[in-house]
């Protein structure tokens, strides 16, 4: 203890703990109150605030403390609902506005809260959850700007005539799906789903929707609908995979345009004839070999099955020997760089349109020229790329870029073969 600690009052010694020891034994309401203002630390003010019971008081500390912890030990010391009602609708703090509106049970000053524009949506959103006063909800349901304000409220709501109307006519998808799921008439909820479902996205409802629809009669009628016209492939493909009708499924499974919507239809088909037909003639390897996985006819599983390892071992063979080619024609870059770059800047013919071509480094100078240098710009530096020559390989012919495109038949590599021998294509040099 210093030597002024003599000369002040008990709660004022120099050490904080000792003021806190002080504070808690402190009775005397207007002391406190001027502890709360005055104590030099925060600690001993939340002390002393915990120590009042005036409500005006800890009103007072409530609302307007610097402090919010100070704030929030008046909050947590008042009882009554106005003086609660006062700080949720217009305390700054949004913790302090939500321990408020978590002692708040009047409906009356609930409701205020909720309806309150200068509240903070996620305060409204709490007072809401423990509204039960029903035409209250209904209104603020229906007219309140904020929707996860009106999603709560619609949670609280037994009024089966507006929830009908919020789930048919609500702006806000998630909000109309919460109304669906207080619904007691499963028709109405039903179509709403169906209608959610259609129309839009996925991760705006849409896979939710599917979701709440049942895969009992009549609501295969529904989930067909669904999966045969809804825009999303997503939403198609949930639906999808809760349909049984064997006729839909073989519909969708040779028809849709997506192949995951196709592969989830055969994954429920159980008709043989369906599922060999797809099995043949999809274009997706993937249903290929699930409707092949499926069949009972061994035979045909097993060429399928070996039909797409073969198609996919050639995939592969082509991306090596495309690489393998790639790497060839490097070398030869590098090798002809290390001659000196020999033919360097000569023009060529080619043997279709009979005009001058270019090896690939003059190209690209000329096509710098044309864009930094004021040569005619993007317009002539595309005109360059057209004159591009590649040389055959095999026969030697030598082409324009636009003869290749136009007129030279495509390979097995993805590229183009010569009109002449069939041989690939190197850049020219030069």
């Amino acid at each position: 203890m210093e030597f002024m600690d003599l000369f002040r009052p008990k709660w004022r010694p120099s050490e904080e703990n000792v003021r806190l020891a002080a504070v808690r034994m402190l009775t005397d309401q207007n002391i406190l109150a001027q502890v709360a203002k005055t104590a030099d630390f925060d600690d001993v003010r939340i002390a002393a605030v915990e120590e009042l019971n005036d409500e005006s008081v800890l009103t007072e500390f409530a609302g307007a403390d610097r402090n919010w912890d100070v704030r929030l030990a008046a909050v947590r010391k008042l009882t009554d609902q106005g003086s609660l009602a006062i700080v949720a609708k217009f305390q700054s703090a949004v913790h302090v506005s939500l321990a408020a509106v978590n002692k708040l049970t009047d409906q009356r000053e609930l409701a205020q809260v909720v309806t309150e524009a200068r509240c903070n949506f996620d305060v409204r959103c709490a007072a809401v959850k423990k509204l039960t006063d029903q035409p209250v909800l209904a209104k603020i349901v229906k007219t309140d700007s904020n929707e996860a304000v009106r999603a709560a409220a619609a949670r609280n709501l037994t009024d089966q005539t507006v929830l009908t109307e919020v789930a048919k006519t609500d702006s806000v998808v998630y909000v109309r799906l919460v109304a669906v799921g207080q619904l007691i008439d499963q028709e109405i909820a039903q179509a709403v789903c169906a209608d959610i479902a259609k129309n839009v996205g996925p991760y705006d409802g849409g896979l939710r929707a599917v979701e709440m629809l049942t895969d009992q009669h009549p609501a295969q009628a529904v989930l067909a609908d669904i999966a045969k016209n809804a825009r999303s492939y997503r939403v198609r493909r949930a639906a999808t995979e809760k349909l049984t009708d064997q006729t839909v499924l073989a519909q969708i499974a040779k028809t849709d345009s997506d192949s995951d919507v196709r592969r989830a239809a055969v994954k429920h088909l159980t008709d043989q004839t369906v599922l060999a037909q797809v099995a043949k003639t999809d274009s997706d390897s993937d249903v290929r070999r699930a409707a092949a996985e499926k069949s009972t006819d061994q035979a045909l599983a097993t060429a399928v099955l070996a039909e797409i390892a073969a198609a996919a071992a050639a995939a592969a063979g082509a991306v090596d020997i495309r690489q393998a080619m790639d790497a060839k024609d490097q070398a030869a870059r590098d090798e002809w760089f290390r001659q000196g770059r020999p033919g360097a800047g000569e023009s060529h013919l080619c043997r279709i349109c009979h005009k001058t071509i270019y090896g690939e480094e003059t190209v690209i100078e000329m096509q710098k020229q044309a864009i930094y240098g004021d040569a005619g710009g993007p317009v002539a530096a595309q005109q360059w790329e057209r004159d591009s020559g590649y040389r055959c390989k095999g026969c030697g012919s030598e082409y324009c870029k636009d003869c290749l495109e136009k007129k030279a038949p495509g390979n097995v590599y993805g590229g183009r073969s010569c009109p002449k021998c069939g041989g690939l294509f190197e850049v020219i040099n030069g």
